[in-house]
Order: C-alpha cells, then sequence, then structure tokens
C-alpha cells in the first residue's frame, strides 16, 4: 500500500465508478451557482453582511472559512461578467471528464 494514487490508478478507478452523467450535472451546477454568484455580488449588502459576520467567524475559530467567503466575494465582485471564468471552468473539467472516459494516458493534460 503506498501514500500516492498514480494518474492512471485515478482515471481507471473513475472509469470503474461509471458516473459520467452524474459528474457532467455537477459540471452543470458549478457553472449555474457561478453565474449566480455573478448575479449576487452586484448586491452590495452580501459585502456588508460578509464583514459584519467576521468577527463572530473569527470569535468561533471560521477564519478560513470567513477568508474564502470574502476573498471569493471580492474576486468574482472584481471580475464583473463570469462568462469567461465559467466557460473555462466548463470547457477545462468536461475535457478532463471525456479524457478519462476515452482512455487517454494523461487524461488531467488539456490544450
Amino acid at each position: 500500500m503506498t501514500d500516492s494514487i498514480s494518474e492512471e490508478q485515478y482515471a481507471e478507478a473513475y472509469r470503474l465508478c461509471d458516473n459520467y452523467d452524474d459528474r457532467v450535472q455537477q459540471i452543470d451546477m458549478i457553472v449555474e451557482i457561478g453565474r449566480d454568484l455573478e448575479k449576487l455580488v452586484k448586491h452590495r449588502v452580501i459585502g456588508w453582511t460578509l464583514r459584519l459576520a467576521r468577527g463572530p467567524a473569527y470569535r468561533a475559530g471560521w477564519h478560513e472559512l470567513q477568508d474564502f467567503l470574502e476573498g471569493g466575494y471580492r474576486a468574482f465582485r472584481r471580475m464583473g461578467k463570469a462568462d469567461k471564468f465559467l466557460n473555462a471552468i466548463r470547457q477545462r473539467e468536461m475535457t478532463i471528464l471525456n479524457n478519462i472516459y476515452q482512455g487517454k494516458p494523461h487524461p488531467f493534460e488539456w490544450e
């Protein structure tokens, strides 16, 4: 037994799970959530609420989650239109998924 798994082992295990359609649905949901976030960050009350939650979150030991949420909010707010970003995610994830199911030796490589 080892502490690591090879790319080939990962891909083979993924194919054996036979959950292609579920993964496509998951990728679609990721993009849909991204589009929802794009709309939400336009509302300044979201930023204010995150800042108000900072103190309680830090006191509760949730500073890493709070920092992640605030950082994500700032990034999406600065980005403006998220189409290019979300399309890149969809394309990359679908390429990897298809590479895995096509049995390509290095499924995580894409152009």
